[in-house]
């Protein structure tokens, strides 16, 4: 054993078990972090085998930043929005919808006209950073294709149904 003093002139002990515990909780913690590294990086290759077509955009992280002027605002709603369509075709894909992507398309149209006329920037910025948010929720699937599908149905293309006693009679 080796005999260490401290300030107070007390001998204390520190025995090889001691360091053998050192050692194994370091073997311990680098062996959790090879694995968590691993883990991602195999959630990585699952994902890109699954979607080897989609490629992710990447999105400013971060804070939501304050436009200075109504010109800069709309020029990061116009951004969004664009994005947004081209990558209709990627969220078909993933999520393996069976509507013309038209249909989607006026989906993302009628969310952006919904506030076409909110004038305020701080607004802006603020409804501008919520869409980023949910495309980018869509796009990390973390929405399941019904919240999807039914969004796309009752917002979008509201599906008509002629039930029978809605009909006149002469069409029964």
């Amino acid at each position: 054993a080796v005999v260490s003093t401290q300030s107070t002139g007390n001998p204390t002990t520190f025995t090889h078990y001691h360091l053998i515990f050192i050692i194994i909780y370091h073997i311990i913690i680098l062996y959790l972090l090879v694995w968590i590294i691993e883990y991602q990086q195999i959630q990585q290759n699952l994902y890109n085998f699954k979607y080897p077509h989609i490629q992710m955009p990447d999105f400013e992280r971060g804070p939501l930043v304050f436009s200075k002027s109504f010109g800069e605002a709309s020029r990061k709603s116009t951004i969004l929005f664009r994005t947004a369509l081209r990558l209709v075709p990627r969220v078909m894909k993933i999520y393996e919808i069976e509507y013309p992507p038209e249909t989607i398309r006026r989906g993302i149209r009628a969310q952006f006209e919904k506030n076409r006329y909110v004038t305020d920037v701080a607004v802006i910025d603020v409804l501008q950073y919520k869409g980023r948010l949910e495309l980018e929720e869509v796009l990390e699937v973390w929405k399941s294709r019904c919240h999807l599908q039914d969004y796309i149905v009752e917002k979008v293309a509201p599906v008509v149904i002629k039930h029978a006693n809605t009909l006149p009679k002469h069409e029964r």
